[in-house]
């Protein structure tokens, strides 16, 4: 073999190993980037990792697990997020497909709770600074007021702040327990409530009321009032730390010197609150805080009742990995690993196959040294150091390629996760870095070694293992038909799965983006929400007397605000689905889903009236209402018949024309005309009943600053109230397509890349057989064969092989995408302008790298070809 073949074989080794390894790298530099924003993020926290733990019913962490997955459906995330459904019906409605039961009441006769107690314990160990045991039984609830906001205050140990290293902004520490009646308070806080002066010295009044929920709001305002002195303002905070932070809240005041957290209530109720309430707070010393978490974890293993109510130890690493979405990373990675598997394989055999082309034509040459004294083991370790050396190059070639990359990969790096209770929507969905460190580059050198020793063991063991007399002797040793034709079928698999994923990941990423647009039309994200604010983990302010209550009488008033400038709709509470009767046939019922609905309903959302009218604003309290396509079609119902909702009969006026499947399955009925069903275990956002806004400029562009001046109006006239918030699903549903194309979109490169590996393969095998059948091409040749008719032939034979593969992986690809439908519940799609593109492209490939080696046979002399072994 020439220099120049031999070269030209190393470098196609070289690109193939590119291709693995750029997809490794980058993997693995996802987790790097995570590993060291993780890092960079823990070491500018301003204060020390600190431990809480509480005991939880066991079942609700299974049951997040289900909800998690069942909101990731784009569809479905969408329309809570739009609040066209009700949240809490969704996750029940997940719950009992997965058949998990909620808990009933736990066994408390044999709850061991925390208290007091296990905390001095603790304390003396060498790895705990400082542990605290709270409960908000004892404390009733402490807030801060001012004008008519209420803050929630946080009740500690004199030295808590101190030992947990939070910086100040201004003043000092609590220095004992005779600062009962001083406070400490966060640098927004005091924005909020003083401007930018040092609010040191200054007063704030604190109100107690009672923890009785039955008994909260009635007590607001007349709860008995205490000023408090400000002695100390925490340092600023960026947002994911005050999340980090988010065991606390937005003001400190010191713990009475006899608190104490004890078992010596009887009551049940009382020990339900404990269960509940009680909450460890250890702060571990300098250095020590794997051991004291080694530690929480012995001392907690005796609590709660040994199987419904279990301890859970939650840490500022805990936290701050939900922040960062951590986990949803290291979720992606595993996905993209799959791939780089069988990358890593199809390098391998492609190895393989030209480390054989080139021995093809060296084995006389090595079989002779071996005769002449040359060491089997050198001769391997010839070979390994070769290709060791291109594996090294092509590792350098993938990471400085991957560096070049960085910026735009980088937007293609969001979590894989939506769902995170711990971080707001945005948060999760901004790209994160990516890194080149300890995994990448270790991943990266023992791949490379891997990879290089078994394709060079595959390789050579034959030649290693015979006679160097009978190697001499064989002259037609090298790759024989036998072995062309088993590499081909293995190839032939390869290339077939290679365009099994393509098609899997077209499917999923098409259904992705069209269960996106398709939900644009229930979405109708260019209509602006306005809800009221309500509390979540994030938020520590609130009013005195609660969110805002939006009312018909509000909807009346922004109407005639807006007048021609666009259209507003109105929803007493959020839509619900329930079971609805036919009254003329009782046996005839289906589940639908009820909404309120105003008269600009139609002009909102796009829909038509197929007979009859839509509900006008003046039909307010009427037992009225207008019905989707499907549910005149299911039921058989007539203009003028009745259905039966709950315990209250309605009257159709109106069916509407089939639009989409929200819209066909929507029961519209007047404002505060039907009672919604009770929700069990409900944990939705807490707006049900509050009233929602919805508002659409004439020109859309100007429906934000619409609702913006609708807000302000609201918040003008509920002005006692927390005022309340825009939610604009424009910006939701293009996030949305970015978290879950970008997972799908690199895979579908990956996999791209390894089909064009599997192609460089048979080309590796046709410049074999081309060389095995050097002597038959002379003679075709000598006798009269054209250089036309030796292309055709070598080329006709890739492109069977590549037809082969492709008429084993479309079926098989359609009919795994169908099982996974099946399994999923996807609705299985591929259009077939992308299955045409994989076939065209599976051809082309084919034909190119068929072409090359029937090109190189073409030009083979047959003098020289006669000569030839």
């Amino acid at each position: 073999m020439t220099k120049k073949l031999s070269g030209t074989i190393s470098c196609i080794i070289i690109i193939v190993l590119i291709f693995s390894f750029f997809s490794l790298n980058f993997s693995m530099s996802v987790l790097d980037g995570a590993e060291r924003e993780f890092k960079d993020a823990l070491n500018g926290l301003p204060f020390k990792p600190f431990f809480t733990v509480s005991l939880s019913i066991g079942s609700y962490s299974k049951s997040l697990s289900v909800i998690s997955k069942c909101i990731n459906n784009p569809l479905t995330y969408l329309l809570m997020d739009s609040k066209e459904i009700n949240p809490q019906q969704v996750f029940n409605e997940c719950l009992s497909k997965q058949k998990i039961v909620l808990p009933k009441q736990p066994n408390l006769e044999k709850c061991n709770i925390i208290t007091s107690a296990d905390a001095k314990k603790l304390e003396k160990s060498p790895y705990i600074k400082m542990a605290f045991v709270k409960s908000q039984l004892i404390d009733g609830e402490f807030k801060l007021k001012y004008k008519n906001v209420l803050v929630p205050i946080f009740h500690c140990p004199p030295g808590f702040l101190k030992d947990l290293g939070m910086h100040l902004k201004y003043g000092s520490y609590f220095t004992n327990y005779l600062n009962s009646d001083s406070i400490i308070i966060t640098d927004n806080l005091s924005k909020e409530i003083f401007g930018d002066i040092n609010p040191v010295g200054k007063s704030v009044q604190v109100v107690e009321i009672n923890s009785n929920r039955s008994m909260q709001h009635s007590r607001r305002l007349n709860a008995p009032k205490v000023d408090y002195k400000i002695i100390g303002v925490l340092a600023p905070m960026s947002k994911n730390q005050e999340i980090t932070f988010n065991a606390f809240s937005g003001a400190f005041a010191p713990l009475s010197e006899n608190y104490s957290v004890t078992t010596s209530s009887t009551s049940k109720y009382a020990k339900l609150m404990a269960v509940m309430t009680n909450t460890l707070y250890v702060i571990p010393e300098e250095g020590e805080s794997a051991n004291a978490l080694k530690l929480l974890k012995r001392f907690m293993a005796t609590k709660g009742d040994g199987s419904t109510i279990k301890p859970v130890i939650d840490s500022t690493y805990k936290n701050l990995s939900n922040v960062l979405s951590v986990k949803g990373r290291e979720e992606k990675v595993k996905y993209i690993l799959y791939v780089v598997l069988f990358m890593m394989f199809i390098s391998i055999f492609t190895s393989i196959s030209f480390i054989m082309l080139e021995i093809t034509h060296k084995k006389r040459t090595i079989y002779i040294k071996r005769a002449i004294g040359e060491d089997r083991n050198m001769l391997m370790k010839e070979y390994l150091n070769h290709y060791i050396l291109l594996s090294f190059v092509a590792l350098g070639s993938s990471l400085l390629i991957l560096f070049l990359l960085f910026p735009f990969l980088k937007n293609l790096n969001v979590s894989g996760s939506i769902f995170n209770p711990n971080v707001p929507f945005s948060e999760p969905l901004a790209p994160h870095p990516l890194y080149i460190g300890v995994y990448t580059l270790s991943t990266g050198v023992i791949s490379a070694f891997l990879i290089s020793m078994i394709a060079v063991w595959f390789s050579l063991k034959k030649m290693i293992r015979k006679a160097p007399a009978a190697g001499i002797k064989d002259k037609k040793y090298g790759y024989k038909t036998n072995s062309i034709n088993s590499d081909k079928c293995v190839l032939i698999i390869i290339i077939a799965v290679s365009i099994i994923g393509i098609l899997l990941l077209s499917s999923l990423r098409t259904y992705t983006i069209r269960n996106i647009e398709l939900s644009k039309n229930e979405v109708q994200p260019d209509i602006i929400r306005i809800r009221p604010t309500t509390s979540n983990a994030a938020t520590v302010l609130e009013r005195t007397e609660g969110s805002a209550q939006y009312t018909y009488d509000d909807y009346i008033l922004v109407k005639k605000f807006i007048g021609n400038n666009g259209k507003v709709g109105f929803r007493g509470a959020l839509p619900v689905k329930t079971q609805v009767v036919c009254t003329d046939s009782p046996n005839e019922s289906i589940v639908a889903r009820i909404s309120d609905a105003t008269s600009e309903f139609p002009s909102l959302y796009g829909f038509s009236i197929s007979q009859g009218r839509f509900i006008r604003d003046n039909d307010y309290k009427k037992p009225i209402c207008a019905v989707g396509a499907d549910i005149a079609d299911k039921l058989k119902v007539h203009l003028g018949d009745s259905l039966l909702i709950g315990v209250k009969e309605y009257r159709i006026i109106g069916i509407l024309n089939s639009e989409n499947p929200l819209v066909d399955n929507t029961i519209f009925v007047p404002c505060s005309s039907v009672e919604y069903p009770k929700i069990p275990y409900s944990i939705s956002s807490g707006i049900n009943g509050k009233g929602i806004f919805l508002v659409k400029a004439n020109n859309h562009k100007e429906s934000i600053l619409l609702a913006q001046k609708v807000l302000q109006f609201l918040n003008k006239r509920h002005s006692d109230k927390t005022p309340g918030s825009i939610d604009d699903v424009t910006a939701d549903v293009k996030n949305m397509v970015n978290i879950y194309t970008s997972l799908y979109t690199l895979l579908s490169v990956f996999i791209f890349l390894a089909l064009l590996a599997s192609f460089l393969s048979l080309s590796a095998l046709l410049f074999i057989e081309v060389i095995r059948r050097t002597r038959e091409i002379g003679i075709k040749k000598a006798i009269g064969a054209t250089r036309r008719e030796i292309i055709k032939e070598f080329t006709l034979n890739g492109l069977k092989t590549t037809i082969i593969a492709l008429v084993i992986g479309i079926p098989i690809g359609i009919l795994i995408a169908l099982f996974t439908e099946k399994l999923k519940q996807w609705n299985y799609y591929i259009p077939i302008n992308i299955l045409i593109l994989v076939i065209a492209i599976s051809i082309a490939l084919g034909f190119v790298f068929s072409f090359l080696p029937a090109l190189f046979a073409s030009y083979v002399k047959p003098v020289d070809a006669i000569k030839s072994e």
